[in-house]
């Protein structure tokens, strides 16, 4: 029945809402394009969860928020960020990664924690696991 009924599985995934509407990772540059703007002077929430099984049964899970920012960029600062970063634009949710932030500066995180933000609560997990937790 269980394909893995030995060891542990991890499933883990991350969401993208702002104004009650979810985002979802784009299927092209256009649609990209349109989450940005979508996303232009408003505020948004990240919400990332773990999910563990461990020999097939309910071993951990999480689920945490965070809340960013999406300053009032140019629809012109909006294409180039997706002409030098279309592979990164097409696998994140709100089409752009908090990593690259420094250099572009366009979302500010007003709460949440940067492994909430990346889309993988782990700090948690890994006390779990090393039965600390």
């Amino acid at each position: 029945k269980d394909l893995f009924p030995k060891g542990i599985i991890i499933g883990s995934d991350q969401i993208l809402v702002c104004q009650n509407k979810e985002i979802n990772k784009p299927k092209n540059i256009n649609e990209a394009k349109k989450n940005m703007l979508f996303l232009r002077d408003k505020y948004h929430t990240l919400v990332s969860a773990i999910y563990v099984l461990n020999n097939s049964k309910y071993f951990y899970k999480e689920k945490k928020t965070a809340t960013l920012f999406f300053k009032n960029i140019s629809e012109r600062e909006i294409d180039d960020y997706l002409q030098e970063n279309e592979a990164i634009a097409l696998s994140s949710v709100g089409s752009y990664k908090i990593e690259d932030n420094d250099k572009h500066n366009f979302i500010e995180i007003i709460n949440g924690d940067l492994e909430t933000i990346l889309g993988f609560p782990l700090k948690k997990f890994i006390s779990k696991i090393l039965g600390n937790g």
